[in-house]
C-alpha cells in the first residue's frame, strides 16, 4: 500500500516558481536542466514501501526580487532539479543492508551519481526516514552515508514525520501530522514563545510509530485484519464477508481459500501484507459491513491519536477535551452514518488556537479519501480547532525545503 501523500510538484526546467504554484503543476514532465546550479539541497522521504529523493535549487535573488516575493513566500521558491525513487529504507522491515542500499542509491540518483556531492554543490541534506526514532538509529544512518556524503555536507536525520509535517505546512513546523501508509505515526510540533523567531523553542509529542506490527490503523494493520476476517468468514466464526472472494479470487487469483496459507507465510514483509488494505476500501464502498467495520475502527484509532497528541502539546485543554469526548461517547452513531454535532460556542473556542493536522500516506487516499473524511467528521466534535489538510507538496520536497531554509 504505497506511501503516497500527493504527487510531487514537477517544475519545468529553468523556471522558478513558488511551492504553492509548483504544487499545481504536477502533470508537467521533468526536463534535464540545461544550466549549472550554484547550490543544491537534497530532501529524502523514506518509508516502508519506497524511498523518494529530490534535489532542489533556490532561484537567484534577482529572480525572486523581480517577482516581488518577500517573507515566507520567497523562502518557498525553488526549482525541482532531480527526483528519484528506490525501494524501502525502513531498516526494521527490509533489514539494514537493503535499507542502506536504497537510501544511497536514491541520493546518488539525484546528485548525478555523487558528482554534485564531490564538487561541493550540495548545501545540506535532510532525511526523513521511517524507523529512525532513537539516537542510535541516527548514528546508524550516519555510518551508512560515511563513504558517500563528504563530511563537509551537513546531514539532518529525522523520523519521517518531520518532513511530512513540513509538506503540509510548507516548511513551518507547527501542527500535527498523521502518516498512515504501510506504517503509522501521529507526530506533533508546537512552537512555544516568540513565533517570530525570537526567544522560542519547539515542543514535540507523538503517538504510534513503534513499528507496523503494533501500530493499529496502519496499512499493515488493515491488511492483516482483512486476512483475519477472511479466515473468520471461511471458518464460520465471524460474519460472511465479500473480502473472502475479493482477496482469494480476484486479487490473488488463488484456487481456494486455504491457498492463503502458503501465500501468507512465504513472505511476511510488511508491504506485502499492507497490499491487501485497498481491498477493505473497495469492499466497504460496495456495501460490505465487515470491511466498513475495519475502516471505522481504524478511523476511531487515528482520531484518538490526534486528540492525544493535541492534548500533550496544549492545542486543546485536558478539561475541554474530556467534555468533548464525553459528548461524543454519549451518541450512538452507527458506522454507516455521518456524525453531526452542534458548533462549539464562543466560550468553548476562546482559548483554543487553530492548528493544522496534515494527513499523508496511502491509507488517507483509499476509497476516494474515505479515511480523511471520516476522521475529519470525528475531529469536528472532539477537536474542533483542528484544521485538517493534505500535503501541498510531496514529503521529499518538504525535506528539501527544510534543507534550503535551514
Amino acid at each position: 500500500f504505497h506511501d503516497v501523500g500527493s504527487r510531487p510538484p514537477i517544475c519545468a526546467a529553468n523556471r522558478y516558481v513558488s511551492a504553492r504554484t509548483c504544487a499545481k503543476q504536477a502533470d508537467l514532465q521533468p526536463h534535464s536542466p540545461k544550466q549549472a546550479y550554484a547550490m543544491l539541497f537534497i530532501g529524502v522521504d523514506g518509508g516502508g514501501t519506497k524511498t523518494h529523493a529530490v534535489a532542489i535549487s533556490p532561484p537567484p535573488s534577482s529572480t525572486a526580487a523581480a517577482d516581488g516575493d518577500d517573507g515566507d513566500d520567497a523562502a518557498l521558491r525553488y526549482e525541482l532539479v532531480a527526483s528519484a525513487k528506490t525501494g524501502a529504507c525502513n531498516h526494521n522491515s527490509v533489514g539494514e543492508e537493503m535499507a542502506k542500499k536504497n537510501l544511497i542509491d536514491a541520493i546518488l540518483a539525484v546528485t548525478n551519481q555523487g558528482e554534485a556531492l564531490r564538487n561541493g554543490q550540495v548545501g545540506r541534506i535532510v532525511l526523513g526516514l521511517a524507523g529512525v526514532d532513537r539516537e542510535q538509529d541516527k548514528v546508524m544512518v550516519a555510518r551508512w552515508l560515511a563513504d558517500t556524503v563528504p563530511a563537509s555536507v551537513s546531514v539532518d536525520v529525522h523520523n519521517d514525520a518531520i518532513p511530512a509535517l513540513a509538506s503540509g505546512t510548507l516548511g513551518k513546523l507547527h501542527g500535527i501530522v498523521t502518516i498512515c501508509g504501510t506504517g503509522m505515526i501521529c507526530f506533533g510540533v508546537k512552537r512555544v514563545g516568540d513565533k517570530n523567531g525570537g526567544d522560542s523553542h519547539l515542543e514535540t509529542a507523538r503517538c504510534g510509530g513503534w513499528g507496523a506490527l503494533t501500530d493499529k490503523a496502519s496499512g499493515y494493520w488493515i491488511g492483516l485484519t482483512v486476512l483475519a476476517r477472511v479466515w473468520a468468514s471461511y471458518d464460520g466464526t465471524g460474519d460472511k464477508t465479500s473480502l473472502e472472494s475479493a482477496v482469494v479470487e480476484r486479487h490473488l487469483k488463488l484456487a481456494n481459500t486455504e491457498d492463503l496459507i502458503p501465500w501468507t507465510y512465504d513472505d511476511l514483509s510488511w508491504s506485502r501484507i499492507a497490499s491487501l488494505a485497498p481491498l477493505a476500501f473497495a469492499e466497504a464502498a460496495a456495501g460490505d459491513a465487515v470491511a466498513l467495520a475495519i475502516l471505522e475502527e481504524a478511523a476511531q484509532t487515528l482520531s484518538g491519536h490526534i486528540r492525544t497528541v493535541a492534548r500533550k502539546l496544549g492545542f486543546v485543554s485536558h478539561e475541554k477535551q474530556g467534555k468533548q469526548e464525553e459528548e461524543e461517547e454519549s451518541k450512538t452513531t452507527p458506522a454507516t452514518t455521518t456524525t453531526t454535532s452542534s458548533a462549539p460556542t464562543k466560550e468553548d473556542d476562546d482559548e483554543e488556537e487553530e492548528f493544522v493536522v496534515v494527513f499523508t500516506g496511502g491509507v488517507w487516499n483509499g476509497g476516494d479519501g474515505w479515511m480523511g473524511k471520516r476522521v475529519g467528521e470525528i475531529l469536528k466534535t472532539t477537536v474542533p480547532n483542528a484544521k485538517c489538510s493534505y500535503p501541498a507538496v510531496d514529503p521529499a520536497i518538504g525535506s528539501a525545503l527544510l534543507a534550503m531554509n535551514h
